[in-house]
Formats: C-alpha cells, structure tokens, sequence
C-alpha cells in the first residue's frame, strides 16, 4: 500500500519543525541544513514511512530540498506561523477546542467570551451592534431579543478583539457603533462545549 496514505500533512510538518527544533542551539543552527541530514535524523527515529516517501516521490524531495535550504531561523519562523494558523483553525472545530486551548494558551477563551458567543446561539441573533449607554456597555441585537450586558466590562474589548481574531465573530463598523455578526463555526463550537464554562477553562479574563 502507498506509505503516503499513512502519513498525514501534519505529521510531515510536525517532525519538520521537531528536527530544526532539536537543530537550535547547537553549532548545527549555524549551517545550512541538508536533505541527507535531515533523511538520516528520519531513519534515526524509525520514520521509514516518509523516507520511503521521500526517495519515491522526487517532487516532494525537491521540494523538501528547496524549504531547507532558506535560513534556520527563517525555517523556524514559519512553522510558529503555520501552528498559529493551526490553533486559529482548530479552536473553531468542534471536539477540538478543549485540545487545542490547552495546549496553546494563547488561544484560551475565558469566560465572558464564551458567554457572548452563548447568547448569540440562545438568542437566535446573527448580527449586534455595541451600545455604549450610561457609562455601561451592551450588545444589543439587530432582531428582536435580550441585550447582554457584559460580567467582565474591564475585559469586554479584548474578548471581542479574540473572537473576531479567531474568525468566531465577524466585525464591522457601523454608523452607531461596532457591529458583531456571529459566524457559522461559532455556532458549531459553542455547541459542542459542555454547559458549564468552568469545564472548558481554567483561567477566566
């Protein structure tokens, strides 16, 4: 059977990003690394399914060839972006987003954000607008419902600023203010989260 149907793009990029890891700090982050080092760091860690992969597939050693050769640092640049857009993706995908705050932190939705991502879903709104109003501050839906009022005002824009970034909630600036429209994979998480918020995070805002 083909090894590539047992090895998976993450796998390939994840033990990538391991052999350069293990390459810092060592007088070997001062060359260039190469292909033959990096097959035989693989044949050293029993991977023989990828490099059988590579010494079959030559567009693929090619390529391989050709991302090695960019400089250290540089290599480990990319691989912090491709797990950033990774976590951004996961943390939207339902049964993933407990994994995925847990091991990237920087991801980790605290409470309130996670309440506001509830009444969107409970409400039934797709679209509000945030009001300021006697010194308070309130997302008002455009279709008929009940406001939410903020627990955490202190902490309400960065929330915000962290479900928009994780493209939970898209953001607009309206003529009366900013303007909240929830999105489909928000409504998909906050459904597969547990009711309690207490069973998702362990660190609130």
């Amino acid at each position: 059977m083909d090894p590539a149907t047992f090895i998976s793009l993450s796998q390939v990029s994840g033990l990538m990003a391991t052999f350069f890891q293990e390459r810092r700090g060592r007088k070997e982050a001062q060359t260039q690394a190469t292909l033959q080092e990096y097959i035989e760091w693989l044949e050293r860690g029993r991977h023989t399914e990828l490099v059988e992969l590579l010494r079959s597939n030559q567009g693929l050693m090619n390529a391989t060839d050709r991302f090695m050769r960019q400089g250290h640092d540089e290599i480990l640049d990319r691989f912090d972006r491709l797990e950033e857009m990774l976590a951004k993706s996961l943390i939207s995908a339902p049964g993933w987003a407990e994994i995925t705050q847990s091991l990237s932190p920087q991801h980790q939705l605290s409470d309130q954000a996670i309440e506001v991502l509830r009444w969107f879903d409970d409400s039934g709104t797709t679209m509000a607008i945030e009001i300021l109003n006697r010194g308070g501050i309130y997302l008002v839906p455009r279709e008929s419902g009940e406001t939410y009022e903020p627990s955490d005002p202190r902490f309400f824009r960065d929330d915000m600023d962290r479900l928009v970034s994780l493209n939970l909630l898209i953001f607009d600036q309206g003529s009366q203010g900013p303007v909240y429209t929830i999105t489909r994979a928000a409504i998909k998480l906050i459904k597969s989260f547990p009711d309690s918020t207490d069973d998702i995070t362990d660190n609130p805002a």
